[in-house]
């Protein structure tokens, strides 16, 4: 019950603000608890800059991460993919249209002309100019037979307010602060009823991302339904299952529960499946699972490399120093056969060393190589002193 609503003045406050009293409720920090609640919506909504004092008087800043506010979604059709046999028999029976060809250009999305002639050439047995009200179900079922055999143009987006691949990477960066990040956005899919979805997908590594735990960090998911978290309910969600489904290894994550990862996947929709009235998880359809399972792969993709790329590094890096520790001496017994300048001798030796492994690993690399030069350096003035 609102008691304080009160307009404020102009150039003050924007905003809504929430003060809240419970009673016989006990505060605490978890990962089921207020300040993660916030931290993700911060996460899943960058335009907006959150502000929450907790009971002991601690007081948590989110600022907002991007300017640009979300588009505002718009009503669409429904798509034919997806529609069941008597999703279509509903439709037509409220449908005015006095044609099905008329009736299915009229009421589906991304549905032309064009596409009605082809849907006549197969489902041979509709008679595409009788009245959709007297269409009957062997011919809905093959007019559904045939939506599948077409290409389509994928759904709109106009009627889904996403979070946007820009703003996730933003917010990623700005919050868990990773080493390492990769954001996917897949195309819009449908579901059952011809109802259009897209699934977004970031990946952090390193950094706050995972789940801390004491000194330990485990690899975590983190769950969205149109920007809202979803915290409870892990086991039963659509996403939980899609992430756990991927075989991890294959991207360079040996135990996903001992790896400082966290996968953020949103799923948007007019309509989302929830599996209880509680919302607070996905119901697993087989087309939700698959399009989260293939956005997490396609992010993991990039994960991978960079894993990969980390690790050559660090045995090339691993390579560059042990060759360094023996420049010095083995100018030194060079010197002794050749007779030739120590000094000339090692800077030949450095240069051939940093044209092989120039560019590997930047300035990790010139930073061992000044320690070794000034390590060099100063073996030359003992030896010039002892002289």
């Amino acid at each position: 019950m609102i008691t304080n609503l009160t307009d404020l003045p102009k150039g003050g406050f924007r905003g809504l603000s929430i003060y809240g009293e419970f009673g016989d409720v006990k505060y605490e920090k978890s990962d089921h608890g207020v300040n993660e609640y916030i931290r993700r919506t911060a996460l899943s909504n960058p335009h907006i800059s959150i502000r929450l004092v907790e009971p002991d008087g601690n007081e948590v800043m989110f600022p907002r991460s991007v300017d640009t506010m979300p588009k505002k979604p718009k009503q669409i059709k429904p798509h034919p993919l997806g529609v069941s046999t008597s999703d279509l028999l509903d439709f037509a029976r409220l449908s005015g249209s006095k044609k099905i060809s008329s009736f299915l250009t009229e009421v589906f999305s991304r549905v032309s002309s064009e596409k009605v002639n082809e849907l006549a050439k197969i489902a041979k047995t509709v008679d595409f100019d009788k009245e959709p009200k007297d269409l009957t179900w062997a011919e809905a079922e093959a007019l559904v037979g045939a939506f599948k055999q077409v290409k389509w143009i994928a759904p709109e987006l106009d009627s889904m307010s996403t979070i946007g691949e820009e703003q996730i990477g933003i917010a990623i960066k700005n919050i868990i602060d990773p080493t390492f990040q990769s954001v996917v956005e897949r195309k819009p899919r449908v579901f059952k009823g011809g109802i259009p979805f897209v699934v977004e997908v970031g990946i952090a590594y390193g950094g706050k991302a995972g789940k801390a735990t004491g000194q330990t960090v485990s690899g975590n998911v983190l769950r969205f339904a149109n920007k809202v978290p979803l915290l409870f309910d892990n086991g039963s969600c659509a996403i939980t299952e899609a992430a756990n489904s991927v075989d991890w290894k294959r991207y360079s994550i040996k135990r996903f529960d001992e790896e400082p990862v966290s996968v953020l996947v949103n799923v948007s929709s007019v309509y989302i499946p929830y599996s209880g009235v509680g919302k607070q998880a996905i119901s697993q359809e087989d087309e939700i699972i698959e399009e989260i399972k293939l956005a997490v792969m396609d992010a993991g993709r990039k994960l991978q490399r960079y894993l990969s790329g980390e690790r050559h590094r660090n045995l090339q890096e691993g390579a560059y120093k042990m060759i360094l520790r023996y420049v010095s001496q083995l100018s030194g017994d060079l010197h002794d056969i050749t007779g030739e300048k120590k000094a000339d001798i090692e800077a030949d030796l450095r240069s051939l060393i940093d044209k092989k492994y120039k560019g590997l690993f930047g300035n990790a690399a010139q930073d061992d190589k000044g320690k070794e030069e000034k390590k060099g350096k100063e073996e030359q003035e003992e030896e010039t002193e002892e002289e």
